[in-house]
C-alpha cells in the first residue's frame, strides 16, 4: 500500500489488563489497521497482581505485541532499554506514541521521536490514591514526568485541565490539546440486557447505579456505596472493576448492610452491557485526568452523576466540567451527600440532541490522526 506507515505503541501495560490507558491502545490499533497500516506494540509481559508472565512474542488484534520483563525494583527499565535499543536499530517506524512517562524516556534515549500522550501526573495520581505518599516519592516522579516532556518530539494531552497541570509541572512544554475517542459501535443506546439483569438478580422496578473502573483509592467507590445505603431499597449499585480496593468495598459495603445491594463484579470484557441497565452513572473520582468511561456513558444515554470541585472538604480533580461543557443537561455535580442523593431522587430530563452532540465531538479516528500529524 502507497502510503502504508509503520507505527510503534509503547506503554508498560497492555491488554489483557483492562484499564482507560490500555483499551485506548486497543482501539488505536484498530484506527491505525483500518487505515492499512502496520503496527508494533512494546508492553510489560506481567499485567496483573497473578504475576502471570506472557509470551515475549504474540500477535493481538492484528498487531505484533513484544513484552519486555516486568523485573522488580525497577529492573524492568533495563530490560525494555536493550529491548527498545534493539528494535531502533533494526528497525525504521513513521510514527512512536507511548502512554507511559517510562517508556517515553527510554525510547527517546535510544533515539525514537516520540509522541508522549499523557494518561496522567504520575505525583497527582500518586497522592490522590495515597495519602501517605512521601514527599520525596512525588520529587522523583515530578523529575521523571518532567523529563519525559523534555525529551519527547511531542506532547499532547486530552483536556484543557491536563494542558494547565503538564504547564505547571513543566512551563517550558507546550503541550497539544487532542480529543480521545469512543467506540460509537459497542457504546450505543441498547435495549435492556434482560439476561444480564436476570444473572443479577435486577427486577424491572429496580433503580440501578452504575460505577466503572480500577478499584482503587482514586476512584473512590465507597462514595457509591454510602449514597446507596441511604437510597431506598429499590436502589441497586453496580460497580464493574477490579483492583486492590476490592476486599475494602466489599467489607464496607457489608458494615452499611447493603452487601446485598452492592454488587461487586469484576472487570469485564463487555462493560456496555451494564449500562444497558444503568439509571445513573456514578463519576466518584478524586482525580482523574480525563475520565474515558464519562464518554461510555453518555454514548449509551446514560446521565452521569459527579463529584463537584469540593466534595465534602475533599477536592477534586477531574475534567468532567470540561467533557460536558458544550452538553450540560446530560450531568449533575454534587458537594455533598445529601446533594448526591437529592439529585438521584430527582431525576432531570437530559435531551437526546446533547448525546449526539456529544457523540460527534470524541472519535477514535480523529485521534489516530491527529497522532500523526507533525508538530
Amino acid at each position: 500500500m502507497k502510503n502504508r506507515k509503520k507505527i510503534l505503541l509503547i506503554n508498560t501495560s497492555f491488554y489483557p489488563r483492562i484499564g482507560g490507558v490500555e483499551n485506548s491502545l486497543v482501539h488505536l490499533i484498530s484506527e491505525y489497521k483500518k487505515q492499512g497500516n502496520e503496527v508494533t506494540v512494546v508492553c510489560g509481559d506481567v499485567v496483573d497482581d497473578t504475576g502471570y508472565r506472557y509470551p515475549k512474542y504474540g500477535k493481538m488484534f492484528d498487531a505484533e505485541i513484544i513484552r519486555f520483563r516486568m523485573w522488580p525494583l525497577k529492573l524492568y527499565w533495563l530490560t525494555c532499554f536493550f529491548l527498545l535499543l534493539r528494535i531502533q536499530i533494526t528497525n525504521s517506524f513513521d510514527a512512536v506514541v507511548s502512554r507511559s512517562h517510562v517508556t517515553t524516556i527510554l525510547a527517546s534515549l535510544v533515539g525514537f521521536k516520540v509522541v508522549y500522550l499523557v494518561p496522567g501526573i504520575a505525583s497527582l495520581h500518586e497522592k490522590a490514591g495515597n495519602s501517605s505518599s512521601s514527599n520525596l516519592r512525588v520529587l522523583y516522579s515530578n523529575y521523571l514526568q518532567k523529563l519525559a516532556f523534555r525529551l519527547s518530539n511531542r506532547v499532547c494531552v486530552f483536556s484543557g485541565s491536563m494542558f494547565d497541570q503538564v504547564k505547571r509541572l513543566s512551563p517550558g512544554c507546550s503541550p497539544t490539546k487532542v480529543n480521545a475517542g469512543c467506540d460509537s459501535d459497542r457504546f450505543q443506546p441498547r435495549a435492556r440486557d434482560e439476561e444480564l439483569a436476570r444473572e443479577l438478580d435486577i427486577s424491572a422496578s429496580d433503580r440501578v447505579l452504575l460505577c466503572v473502573g480500577r478499584l482503587n483509592r482514586m476512584k473512590s467507590f465507597e462514595k457509591a456505596i454510602l449514597v446507596t445505603s441511604e437510597l431506598p431499597d429499590d436502589f441497586k449499585l453496580l460497580i464493574v472493576g477490579s483492583g486492590p480496593e476490592e476486599s475494602y468495598l466489599l467489607s464496607y459495603a457489608i458494615s452499611l448492610g447493603v452487601s446485598d445491594r452492592v454488587k461487586l463484579l469484576g472487570s469485564s470484557k463487555t462493560p456496555e452491557r451494564f449500562y444497558s441497565l444503568a439509571d445513573f452513572f456514578l463519576f466518584t473520582s478524586i482525580y482523574e485526568p480525563f475520565g474515558q468511561v464519562l464518554l461510555e456513558a453518555a454514548f449509551s444515554s446514560v446521565k452521569v452523576l459527579a463529584l463537584d470541585d469540593v466534595y465534602e472538604g475533599e477536592s477534586v480533580k477531574t475534567a468532567t466540567k470540561e467533557i460536558f461543557e458544550d452538553t450540560p443537561n446530560l450531568v449533575k455535580y454534587a458537594s455533598t451527600k445529601s446533594e448526591f442523593i437529592s439529585l438521584i431522587l430527582e431525576d432531570w430530563y437530559a435531551p437526546a440532541s446533547e448525546f449526539d452532540k456529544l457523540r460527534t465531538r470524541f472519535s477514535w479516528g480523529r485521534l489516530s490522526s491527529a497522532l500523526l500529524k507533525q508538530q
